[in-house]
């Protein structure tokens, strides 16, 4: 089996682990050694019954060969900062999709991308690296996701969307088809979105409504 450590022992943390749990109740392939988090506090504590081992260091100062990391972060642009990081140190991912998964053959997951229970992908759909969605969500034909998307639970997108690099997709939402929503937008849950939205903004409402202009915080 793969050696496999979560970075983030939060309570989203929990979410990853248990993911990764499932596969190996499908078919044995990763030995979970436990977490990695900045926060020194927790060190030498346990997360899921899990060691937290230490931070980024460790992966150069104690990990067994070919050891690769899930980011276990809810956050779009923390889990591409964190990513940069292990990056540099010459991490590789783990792409975690949960056995209960519908997808077509020609659905593409990008590398370090982790994929709950329920979710539904029709034909076509790629996402980029690092793209986080929650349980239940519905992804219609030849839609595209961008890196480091992060998708809530119960979220329907129609077919051809293009959402762009950082967008997070509130609880319950919905994109009509042939929409196109900006690099770094938030869209609230329960949101119905049926015009295409512009990048760094935040747009909730049914219909959907701007509300706020954002930081650009992805470049």
């Amino acid at each position: 089996m793969k050696p496999l450590v979560l970075f983030g022992a939060t309570h989203f943390g929990e979410v990853i682990g248990q993911l990764f749990r499932d596969m190996n109740d499908t078919e044995e392939q990763w030995d979970i050694l436990g977490f990695l988090d900045d926060d020194q506090r927790k060190w030498q504590s346990t997360h899921l019954d899990l060691p937290v081992l230490g931070g980024i260091d460790w992966l150069s100062e104690s990990a067994p060969g070919e050891t690769v990391a899930a980011i276990s972060i809810g956050h779009p642009a923390y889990r591409r900062q964190v990513a940069g990081r292990l990056t540099e140190v010459g991490v590789r991912y783990a792409t975690g999709i949960h056995p209960s998964v519908i997808s077509s053959p020609s659905t593409r997951f990008g590398e370090g991308s982790l994929v709950m229970a329920g979710c539904v992908f029709a034909n076509r759909v790629t996402t980029g690296a690092h793209v986080v969605v929650n349980p239940g969500t519905i992804v219609g034909h030849h839609t595209t996701i961008g890196a480091f998307s992060t998708i809530n639970a119960g979220v329907k997108i129609a077919g051809d969307v293009d959402l762009g690099e950082g967008t997070y997709v509130g609880i319950g939402a919905s994109i009509s088809d042939k929409l196109s929503i900006g690099k770094g937008t938030i869209i609230g849950g329960g949101t119905m979105v049926i015009e295409s939205v512009d990048s760094f903004v935040t747009a909730v409402g049914v219909p959907a409504k701007v509300i706020k202009q954002r930081e650009n915080d992805f470049d």
